[in-house]
């Protein structure tokens, strides 16, 4: 039944929409326990199922918007929740301010929750990026003009972070003393960091614990999250707020910057969080999912025929597959196709530098999107090129996954050989693809910077290669 039923004249549409949800959305939709945890699989309505989440906990559940924490972890996944929020008539601006990813939420909660002057900030803090931050700390390493590792500075200060200790305790003594005066710095100047944001709300959540403000916290792309997300998510629910996280395991391609490979278990471990699925697909083609299956975790019901098969092709070099791909863009445009609804994929970026300057050449149109350096997808109709990790979260008529090749795709270690990331960076690759697929290896791979082997990858074997 529709729980919108004695509703549905003064809410038509959210009563309407409901019903075309299947039974699996509507099951997550009204369930009701304390701690929820929805493995949705790719293409199967994971934002479709938030926002129907969010209407039935304020209409059906009576909660206030404003006491619905939701958390994404891009701008553009907030945004479209906003929009189609909005669509329904149902939420201005001062009722949707805690609909955003972790770092919104957590400014939001400092700026207007929260005593952020026991951390030595004012109201109104600034917020630095990656660079900013950067040049604050190399200031203060030019100013008393200090030595340091410059090849291994990064991922030392990311592992003093996270509470690793560092080979040279003399070193780490060195670097956690320039941490101290930044750190200095920027309460002086009121500034934080993207990672300070976090850290401090988890401070202030410990040590002020009144919850009036939350009711329910509602979280996407759950695999993503790190120790400190996850705790952020944690201490701002407590006992007194529900939580509903939505992800897919299979997706977790994130773990070099800190996302949990055994998040869910751990997560449904830890709270008792009853455990649910979408296990229906209603993007790709039969034949897109039938490749997927080798890379991914779990079954997944398709809704579309079978389509056309998947094509696997063995290319001279880069600079002929990106000749060839060109060629085809040109069919598929020819035969009705925009440009913004085809994209090509590649490991590295340096593999996409052959394909920007083969198109500009040929005055083919296309756009670059690196996610989180300020270039979002614009409206313009392009050809998108982008890394397999950039492509997470979109989808494409037809996609293209540039050299498969032996220690391409999947990267390897000579040591370890290749990682499980590596298997679930290509199943979110292939599972962006809606009616086509294409994937190429080089016989000569000469652009790549680093050793590539001149033979198919093994993730190709499944395919005849």
């Amino acid at each position: 039944m529709n729980p919108y039923e004695n509703i549905k004249e003064q809410h038509p549409t959210v009563y309407g929409s409901y019903n075309q949800l299947n039974a699996y959305q509507q099951a997550a939709v009204t369930d009701s326990h304390k701690v929820t945890l929805l493995n949705a699989c790719v293409g199967s309505g994971k934002t479709t199922v938030i926002l129907h989440k969010l209407l039935y906990l304020h209409l059906k559940q009576h909660i206030p918007l404003e006491k619905i924490v939701v958390m994404t972890f891009t701008n553009k996944a907030a945004n479209e929740i906003r929009q189609r929020l909005k669509a329904f008539g149902l939420a201005g601006e001062d009722k949707v301010r805690f609909i955003g990813t972790f770092h919104a939420i957590a400014k939001v909660l400092m700026e207007n929750h929260l005593p952020v002057e026991k951390l030595g900030y004012a109201k109104g803090f600034t917020v630095l990026d990656e660079d900013q931050h950067w040049k604050l700390f190399m200031d203060a390493v030019d100013e008393e003009e200090a030595i340091l590792h410059w090849g291994d500075l990064d991922s030392d200060l990311k592992d003093i972070r996270q509470g690793f200790p560092l080979i040279s305790p003399t070193y780490e003594r060195k670097l956690r003393h320039f941490l101290r005066i930044v750190k200095q710095r920027k309460r002086q100047q009121n500034l934080m960091s993207f990672d300070d944001l976090i850290d401090n709300v988890i401070r202030l959540l410990k040590r002020y614990k009144s919850r009036g403000y939350c009711k329910y916290v509602l979280v996407d792309e759950f695999q993503d999250s790190d120790e400190s997300q996850l705790e952020f998510i944690k201490r701002l629910a407590l006992d007194k707020a529900n939580i509903f996280a939505v992800g897919d395991p299979n997706q977790t391609i994130y773990e070099w910057r800190g996302s949990i490979p055994e998040i869910f278990e751990a997560f449904a471990e830890e709270t008792g969080a009853y455990r649910m699925s979408l296990p229906i697909n209603y993007r790709s083609t039969g034949a897109i999912l039938k490749a997927a299956h080798p890379f991914g975790d779990g079954e997944i019901t398709g809704t579309r025929d079978e389509g056309i098969p998947v094509n696997v092709r063995k290319a001279e070099s880069e600079y002929e597959d990106a000749g060839y791909i060109a060629g085809r863009i040109d069919s598929l445009v020819k035969e009705g196709c925009a440009y913004s609804d085809i994209a090509i994929f590649y490991r590295k970026n340096r593999t996409g530098e052959v394909f920007e300057e083969d198109f500009t050449e040929k005055g083919l149109p296309f756009e670059v999107y690196v996610p989180g350096k300020g270039l979002e997808l614009s409206d313009e109709d392009s050809v998108k090129l982008m890394s397999l990790h950039s492509s997470k979260g979109l989808e494409f008529k037809h996609v293209f996954i540039s050299g498969v090749n032996e220690g391409l795709i999947p990267m390897t270690d000579d040591d370890w050989g290749y990682f499980p990331e590596e298997e679930r960076l290509f199943y979110v690759g292939i599972t962006r693809a809606k009616d086509t697929l294409e994937l190429s290896w080089y016989k000569s791979p000469c652009h790549s910077g680093y050793y590539v082997e001149d033979k198919p990858s093994l993730f190709l074997e499944g395919f005849g290669a």
